[in-house]
């Protein structure tokens, strides 16, 4: 009888939001000349994100635009950010609801690791 004045039912209702640390291995499209190196086939990649658990997928892959993610060689675990080692702490960027909020640089790998 009053359900006219709800925006969403409970069922569709987005879950909430859940910080997360993010280890991902990338495969790269196209294999990085390094001087004196073997090329360079991926890399591994840090990312602390804050989304609905459901999306962490998604927003891990829009971050990749470089290869794709080898989800079966990538881990993730619910974190409280400011908890995290001072390092991490003093690079992490505010997000407002969901979003990444701290970004590693790559570590690359060659073929044969």
């Amino acid at each position: 009888m009053f359900g006219w004045f709800r925006k969403s039912r409970p069922s569709e209702m987005k879950p909430p939001a859940k910080d997360y640390w993010v280890t991902v291995r990338v495969s790269l499209r196209a294999p990085l000349p390094v001087d004196g190196r073997p090329h360079m086939v991926g890399y591994f990649l840090n990312l602390g994100v804050r989304c609905a658990p459901d999306e962490l997928r998604e927003f891990v892959e829009r971050e990749i635009q470089d290869g794709s993610v080898l989800w079966s060689e990538s881990e993730h675990s619910e974190v409280v950010p400011h908890q995290l080692s001072p390092d991490i702490v003093s690079r992490m960027t505010p997000v407002a609801v969901d979003g990444v909020w701290y970004k590693s640089g790559r570590a690359l790998f060659p073929a044969d690791a």
